[in-house]
């Protein structure tokens, strides 16, 4: 991950000091990843961000004090998305930092009359909001240019938008499109290079991506049906064999239970999908099932 520009940044080499200290004005973004991924966080206990400024002869600089994200009591943070901007200039930086990390630096921030700072920890490897925080302080005035410094060499790393969605850009500074593979697991990003969650179809068939965009294989629940996902990632329909037992998934995808007529025959799959063999009382009956599923009386 490295230093994300918002459009309306113009590349002026500015610098202001921030920090985030102090605790109590945490709230979940989302409640559902904060039952499910965090413990219980008093508002006593959780990270908030502080901010202030200060200006010096060779400019103004920013720095990010991350180390409220680090307390064990906040949970398995991530990525962390700090943003300064100018809170009446229409301009704004961000940067996303792995956890662990004690401090970002800002620099090239362009003058404000006052400065908000955002911090959002995520969950890890996951674009799941756990904690966040705001904050806004008086700006500094006019300020001498910093002298410039080397840029960190350019690597391929996952980008959060302006709009909560999340991209990936190249090192060469181009956005990935189509399938990815990140480090051993695939994603599916749009023509406009957007990340895609949920079901998607790609090449005439269905794969389904989760919250995180990770692509799904083997069994997924949606609604109240399941459904399979091949190693390929692809929707599975028809007779499957999975492990000693069979199942039929219908056109839909979505798994079977009861009743099927396939063909001139009849079969039976349980509650759980299992198909049937041999003697199953149903209802005040007994039926009778081949070893192929067959129904024979």
């Amino acid at each position: 991950m490295g230093n994300n520009l918002h459009p309306g940044f113009n590349g002026q080499r500015y610098m202001a000091r921030l920090f985030l200290s102090a605790l109590g004005l945490w709230a979940p973004d989302n409640e559902q990843a904060a039952l499910q991924y965090e413990p219980a966080i008093s508002a006593a206990q959780a990270p908030a961000p502080g901010i202030t400024t200060s200006a010096a002869a060779s400019g103004t600089t920013a720095t990010v004090d991350l180390q409220p994200f680090t307390r064990p009591q906040v949970g398995a943070i991530g990525d962390i998305a700090v943003t300064v901007s100018g809170k009446d200039e229409g301009w704004s930086v961000t940067r996303v930092v792995p956890a662990g990390q004690a401090e970002a630096v800002f620099e090239s921030l362009p003058n404000a009359s006052s400065y908000v700072a955002t911090a959002v920890a995520y969950r890890t490897g996951s674009p799941v909001r756990v904690a966040s925080g705001e904050a806004s302080a008086q700006g500094q005035g006019d300020a001498p240019r910093p002298p410039q410094r080397p840029q960190p060499e350019a690597t391929d790393h996952w980008v959060l938008q302006p709009d909560g969605t999340w991209g990936f850009q190249r090192a060469d500074g181009s956005w990935a499109t189509g399938w990815l593979n990140d480090r051993g697991t695939w994603y599916l990003l749009d023509g406009a290079g957007t990340m895609r969650t949920g079901w998607a179809l790609d090449a005439g068939n269905w794969y389904y991506l989760g919250d995180n965009g990770a692509m799904v294989t083997g069994w997924q629940r949606d609604g109240d049906a399941w459904y399979y996902l091949g190693d390929s990632g692809a929707m599975v329909t028809g007779w499957l064999k999975h492990g000693p037992h069979w199942y039929y998934l219908g056109d839909s995808g979505a798994m079977v239970t009861g009743w099927l007529k396939h063909g001139p025959d009849w079969y039976y799959l349980g509650d759980d999908g299992v198909m049937v063999t041999g003697w199953r009382k149903l209802g005040p009956d007994w039926h009778r099932f081949s070893e192929s599923g067959r129904w024979i009386g």
